[in-house]
């Protein structure tokens, strides 16, 4: 069994999960950084209002039952969407739309309304917990 896993160690499938898994963790401790500075700073200097279209909300019903169950409005459903956008990566800029990971769900935002959303196969991207509960803190105290 030691030599089955010295093998599995040594080689090529496991190096490229290896360099995968530390330059996620390093861009995730970036951003967990970049995250930190901003809670720490004056709302308005991040926080953006979104139009978000009819139709992401439909697709967000659709993708994340589970989540859409638990909102009692469609206010909640779109604060959700906000905080996503807000707390999210953005794996692409093409032609002025951006799009915006978080964990498998892409937002495409084009200005600053919410164009589109899609279950993206290939980036995914974690968001901690203390980020999300850092968020909604901050922008509790912004709606009071």
């Amino acid at each position: 069994m030691k030599g089955v896993i010295e093998k599995l160690f040594h080689s090529k499938l496991f190096k490229k999960q290896r360099i995968l898994h530390y330059k996620t963790g390093y861009e995730q401790g970036r951003f967990d950084h970049e995250m930190d500075r901003l809670m720490k700073s004056k709302p308005s200097e991040y926080i953006e209002t979104f139009n978000i279209n009819e139709k992401v909300i439909q697709k967000y019903r659709q993708q994340c039952p589970v989540s859409t169950q638990k909102c009692k409005s469609i206010k909640e459903i779109e604060y959700k969407i906000f905080k996503a956008i807000h707390t999210g990566r953005m794996s692409k800029n093409e032609n002025g739309k951006k799009h915006l990971n978080y964990y498998r769900n892409c937002f495409v935002v084009e200005g600053n309304r919410v164009v589109d959303l899609y279950y993206d196969r290939e980036n995914y991207w974690y968001v901690k917990e203390h980020v999300k509960d850092d968020f909604d803190r901050k922008y509790q105290k912004l709606l009071v």
